[in-house]
């Protein structure tokens, strides 16, 4: 559906729609009599500015109803009127999928359109798998074996030399009857289960073997782990440090990865842990960085040197807030002297932003989604980047 009260944008966006597959519905105005067309909807494009009810109107009204599909603004709006309206949409528990500046073209109409489709066929894929599993600790290690359950890696690139600086160490499951289960349901599991501690010593245990060798060669490279805030106890810290130190991979080339959410409220048991893993040579990043209203103080004082930029700033560079909130980011950590990581980079445009802002370090599918461990080889053996690795 395209609400939008500009006759020739109705038409734009009709062509586009036909050029994409898609049928569309046009109006250049809404009233609470097409609310059953809704029922047949999956994304809806929308101009804020109309006679009538405008866009906010209509979100509004979307959201009383509960709309389950996806919503893009179509708006030539100031991006401070757009973010609140985005707000708005996102209080209301409606899909947001993204903005379109008028004037667009083609190709910004079928990023949208694809990767909500894309999005849309993964929920359906995993569907099946909102039933709660229980693990035990053998069958976690028997899993591991079998690789039923396995480490993934997605390369750092650092954005001047272009050579891979790091890889951080992702998990995915395959389930026995239903195939790969999403990650964020596995790891809630785990956590039910009470054995997401025991996973994740398993999980980088395992990753030290695979990736071993090319670490050992390659001292200029990292591997970081993601570790939940419930794991953050003396008992897995110690645990942790003994996998770690038996490894034939530097502590320094570990990166630990906390949320800024929880980090910037630890417990004394957390700051031990945190302590004694930098007093280590262990590194310490704060993940989704700009999402959990850490003050600058409260980053200071923490014992971090990594920080990664939330995805969720990088998807929206474009927009002037998401921009400087980045630059401010890579300002702060440039001063703090820590290393800064761009998350969720995917295309052209965003990695051209993100490099005028200063070095920083790229994650993303720009450069590549994540790998197994062979796909990881043949990854670091292609032309298309500087320098050698040893493998």
């Amino acid at each position: 559906m395209i609400i939008d009260d500009e006759a020739d944008y109705l038409a734009l966006m009709n062509e586009f729609s036909a050029h994409s597959g898609m049928q569309a519905v046009t109006l250049r105005q809404w009233d609470v009599e097409h609310l059953p067309l809704l029922d047949d909807i999956d994304i809806l494009f929308l101009d804020i500015h109309m006679p009538y009810k405008d866009g906010i109107d209509v979100i509004y009204e979307l959201g009383t109803v509960g709309f389950k599909g996806g919503i893009v603004l179509m708006s030539g709006a100031e991006s401070r009127i757009r973010e609140a309206v985005v707000k708005l949409a996102l209080s209301l528990n409606l899909r947001y999928l993204g903005s379109l500046s008028k004037p667009f073209r083609l190709a910004q109409f079928k990023r949208l359109v694809d990767g909500y489709q894309k999005k849309i066929n993964f929920e359906r894929l995993d569907s099946p798998f909102k039933n709660e599993e229980t693990y035990s600790l053998d069958q976690l290690k028997l899993m591991l074996k079998e690789r039923s359950v396995y480490p993934v890696y997605q390369p750092q690139v650092d954005s001047l030399t272009e050579q891979v600086t790091g890889i951080e160490c992702l998990t995915r499951m395959e389930h026995r009857t239903l195939g790969m289960m999403p990650p964020p349901i596995f790891i809630a599991n785990l956590g039910k289960s009470g054995l997401i501690d025991d996973f994740t010593l398993l999980l980088v245990a395992q990753a030290l073997i695979d990736c071993g060798p090319l670490l050992e060669a390659n001292r200029n490279i990292s591997i970081s782990f993601n570790i939940v805030s419930d794991s953050l106890s003396k008992h897995f810290i110690e645990q942790l440090i003994v996998i770690l130190e038996q490894s034939s991979v530097l502590l320094d080339q570990i990166i630990l990865e906390i949320t800024e959410t929880y980090a910037i409220s630890l417990s004394p048991e957390a700051l031990y842990c945190v302590a004694k893993c930098r007093a280590k040579g262990i590194s310490l990043s704060l993940d989704d960085f700009g999402t959990g209203y850490a003050t600058v103080k409260q980053l200071y004082d923490l014992p971090f040197n990594e920080i990664k930029i939330d995805r969720s700033f990088i998807v929206d560079i474009t927009n002037d807030v998401s921009n400087a909130i980045v630059q401010a980011t890579i300002n702060i950590g440039q001063q703090l002297k820590y290393r800064l990581v761009a998350e969720g980079v995917e295309t052209e445009l965003q990695k051209k932003l993100v490099d005028a802002m200063g070095p920083v370090v790229i994650q993303g599918y720009y450069y590549s989604r994540p790998l197994k461990i062979k796909e990881l080889m043949t990854f670091l053996n292609e032309k298309s980047f500087t320098g050698s690795y040893v493998l």
